[in-house]
């Protein structure tokens, strides 16, 4: 069996990309909520006098370009590792590669039953 008969399993793909996946998620969840707290502390400023509007936002504005900037790049190096771990999955395949370990493997686990 050649290596381009191979169908690409996408349920094996997601399955070793889960937890890349859950820090993933977990990063967006706390840019989220810093977000929030960062634009709640701006309002919280403003209105006791400790911020003028003009300052408050450039502070929303930053906060903002921030997250955004964040969220990006995360974006960016999940794709990255998706790319890398579906491109060069060096996982050796007993079915694709028959070599003499593979020969004596198969002959190990045919012999013992």
């Amino acid at each position: 069996m050649t290596p381009a008969a191979i169908p690409f399993a996408w349920e094996g793909f997601f399955r070793a990309l889960q937890g890349d996946l859950l820090s993933f998620a977990g990063f967006l969840i706390f840019v989220f909520v810093a977000f929030l707290t960062v634009r709640w502390a701006i309002r919280r400023g403003e209105s006791g006098n400790g911020l003028n509007a003009s300052q408050a936002q450039a502070a929303r504005r930053w906060a903002g370009r921030l997250a955004t900037a964040l969220v990006l790049i995360s974006v960016v190096a999940a794709i990255w590792r998706a790319a890398m771990f579906a491109s060069i999955n060096d996982i050796p395949r007993a079915d694709v590669d028959r070599s003499g370990v593979y020969e004596q493997m198969d002959a190990l686990t045919k012999g013992s039953h």
